[in-house]
């Protein structure tokens, strides 16, 4: 047990206390005693000490474990009980016992004691645990109740052959009958779901009823007690039991009139958006299968030098750059067999001036797309990170190149995040191996020699401080053989 307990022992006789002082600290058993032999110590001990076991003898000069438990049940606290006497008569320890002690030991067996408090308090911890659990559940279903009566989405529960359980006061609201009326419907053999949208109800419903899936989700028109037809957003999901059987479906449903009028407006009107796509900074461009382009952004001017008409019904494939054309057929065929995903790219197209630009972005197939019909590409000049990438693996390269041209130990300090990083002179020179070099800035602080340690940083504070480029200096440093 690793928890410390808080133990009051009710006993009269300072020896028995003791005893079962030394029992328990023999045991190893970590626990703090407060002993007391009267009624008034007791019920202040209660308060003040709040003790997680009870251990009691049975009969005091003014006081007993039966009077204890008395006052426990009064007080409405719980603990373990434990009875400690000296007496073998069981009918005062069965009366004890249904009193509300939680066991008993004799006082020749107290050897049995660590074992006793340690049993009880298990059996404390994890009645409390349940308890606490049943709580929980209650008041997350009652948290759940509130939240179904006053969420803005109906709530309705069916049986496994989408007969009508219940339904939320919310899902009166967007149908017009109350759960009752809408379940006398049923038995009579009508439907809320609008004729035409039938196939499609029974077919979503038939998915949930054997099981093949755990939610769906679907949108169908759907009469109402006043006569007017909606649409509705269904979100179904699944119960089983443990055979596997479905038990229950619950729905979330809600009424999606309004966004599917506007849905259809919205149809109707221009789909291109172009005065969006002419202000954005990235260049868009639209081509056919073909490759050959059929609308491009104002950007492209900005971007590649070339005005947004003049470029028209030109291949896209003309400005790639020869050594890319082959990965760039390869993305668009690639492009073309998967409508709708989404394919990054990054390749050298010609600018108008002759030279060439790195342009990184997104084509997306969307020729079946009746607002599009055609392959979208996004893009962005990213020449300059291009180069600076370059300037920078250069760099590494050479610094790869010097580490491993010398005998030297060499290490590059990350001072930001405290990051080291050294090459193989480590191992050369001090002999710790690859796996023993540990990245911070510590692991080499700990290896200067005592008699160096103060110095060394000092001049290293010193060089951050007068922001000199160069620190130089001797010291002594501890090998890995020691």
């Amino acid at each position: 047990m690793n928890q410390k307990l808080k133990i009051l022992h009710l006993e009269d006789l300072r020896t028995d206390a003791e005893l079962v002082g030394r029992e328990l600290k023999k045991s190893g058993l970590s626990c703090d005693i407060v002993v007391v032999d009267n009624e008034k110590d007791f019920t202040r001990e209660l308060i003040e000490f709040s003790p997680d076991v009870i251990l009691s003898d049975h009969s005091l000069p003014t006081f007993s474990s039966l009077g204890a438990l008395k006052v426990l049940n009064e007080k409405g606290i719980g603990i373990p009980f434990i009875l400690i006497t000296s007496t073998t008569s069981e009918e005062i320890a069965v009366n004890v016992m249904k009193a509300g002690a939680w066991d008993y030991i004799l006082k020749d067996r107290m050897q049995r004691l660590p074992s006793a408090i340690e049993h009880v308090m298990d059996k404390y911890n994890a009645h409390q645990a349940k308890t606490k659990a049943e709580y929980d559940l209650a008041n997350a279903h009652q948290q759940l109740l509130f939240h179904i009566e006053n969420s803005p989405l109906g709530f309705v529960e069916w049986d496994n052959l989408f007969n009508l359980k219940q339904w939320s006061p919310r899902t009166g609201e967007i149908f017009g009958w109350t759960a009752q009326e809408y379940q006398d419907l049923q038995k009579q053999g009508y439907n809320a779901v609008y004729e035409p949208d039938h196939p499609l109800a029974v077919q979503k419903a038939a998915e949930l009823t054997s099981g093949v899936v755990i939610r769906n989700h679907f949108v169908n028109r759907a009469n109402t007690k006043s006569g007017k037809v909606i649409w509705c957003e269904w979100f179904n999901s699944i119960y089983k039991n443990s055979d596997g059987k479905v038990m229950t479906i619950m729905s979330l449903v809600s009424d999606v009139t309004e966004k599917k009028l506007a849905e259809e407006k919205l149809k109707a009107n221009e789909k291109r958006f172009r005065s969006l796509i002419e202000n954005i900074t990235d260049g868009i461009v639209v081509s056919d299968a073909d490759s050959k382009i059929l609308y491009q952004s104002p950007s492209v001017e900005r971007i590649l030098g070339y005005s947004q008409e003049k470029e028209s019904n030109q291949s896209l494939k003309g400005y790639v750059h020869p050594d890319y054309l082959q990965s760039y057929s390869e993305l668009f065929q690639s492009v073309l067999k998967n409508a709708g995903q989404p394919h990054p790219f990054e390749f050298p197209f010609l600018h108008k001036k002759g030279k060439y630009v790195w342009l990184e972005g997104i084509i997306t197939n969307l020729i079946h797309d009746e607002s599009v019909k055609g392959i979208v590409a996004n893009y962005r000049d990213v020449t300059q990170r291009k180069m600076l990438n370059d300037v920078l693996k250069e760099y590494n390269d050479r610094h790869e190149i010097v580490s491993r041209a010398t005998n030297d130990a060499i290490w590059d300090w990350d001072i930001e995040h405290d990051y080291e990083v050294w090459n193989h002179g480590t191992e050369t020179i001090f002999g710790y191996s690859e796996r023993e070099v540990d990245s911070s800035h510590n692991w080499w602080k700990e290896k200067l020699h005592p008699m160096d340690y103060e110095r060394v940083n000092s001049e290293i504070k010193e060089t951050f401080h007068r922001q000199a480029a160069n620190w130089v200096s001797q010291y002594r440093y501890r090998c890995a053989n020691g």
